[in-house]
């Protein structure tokens, strides 16, 4: 879907998916991530004191902080498709809680496959009907 969504009654949702309309644009901002999905459906905030990066530059390439290591690689945006990967990491080590968070956030970046943002927060998402939110930023 491109630009606004709208809702069941036919009114405007105030989403913007995978549009740049109105100021939305995934590309050019640092955004900090504030929650990875589980496998169970749910989202868990990040560790405390941890911050996990995107950008999504105007060149196809997207990179940021993993927490512990610095990731990069391509993405493609359609409308509110979204194709993200292969990505590379920097091969530091860290404590282990923060090295597992790292390697979840990493797998849900490439599972990736549509894109929203409403307000300042964008969502990345996927699954049937890209309706399962994987990750959630807020811009920095």
């Amino acid at each position: 879907m491109k630009g606004r969504e709208v809702n069941r009654a036919g009114r405007d949702s105030g989403v913007l998916r995978g549009s740049g309309r109105g100021g939305a644009s995934l590309e050019g901002a640092t955004w900090i991530c504030t929650a990875c999905a589980t496998g169970a459906g749910t989202m868990d905030a990040l560790i405390a004191g941890s911050e996990i990066t995107a950008v999504f530059g105007h060149d196809g390439r997207v990179s940021g902080s993993g927490g512990v290591n610095r990731y990069h690689g391509g993405y493609k945006v359609s409308g509110a498709d979204l194709d993200i990967g292969p990505l590379a990491t920097t091969l530091m080590a860290g404590p282990e809680d923060l090295m597992q968070q790292e390697m979840r956030y990493l797998q849900l970046l490439e599972r990736a496959t549509c894109w929203r943002i409403e307000g300042s927060r964008l969502t990345l998402l996927a699954g049937v009907n890209d309706q399962a939110p994987l990750l959630v930023y807020g811009v920095g």
